[in-house]
């Protein structure tokens, strides 16, 4: 699948979420607008998350240096599953 990313935009990922139901959620990312971003069920998330076991800043998205992407917990109830390849 294709994704149309806007003109200038180098840092950025593409997240694909599930849900019971089966609908799917898109979310890009753009890490040349801000370097970190938020993962959680609360307003001020850049990602959102509508499940009652995520909290409402439950974890971050980080741009390092190197241009690798590290996910944090942000001492979420139920922690956060780090994916290690």
């Amino acid at each position: 699948m294709t994704y149309e990313i806007h003109e200038g935009s180098a840092n950025y990922i593409v997240l694909e979420s599930f849900t019971l139901a089966r609908s799917k959620t898109i979310h890009v990312i753009n890490f040349d607008a801000a370097k970190v971003s938020r993962i959680g069920r609360g307003i001020n998330a850049e990602v959102r998350i509508n499940d009652v076991s995520v909290s409402r800043h439950h974890s971050s998205l980080i741009l390092l240096q190197d241009g690798s992407i590290a996910i944090t917990d942000n001492h979420s109830k139920f922690g956060t599953a780090k994916l290690v390849r």
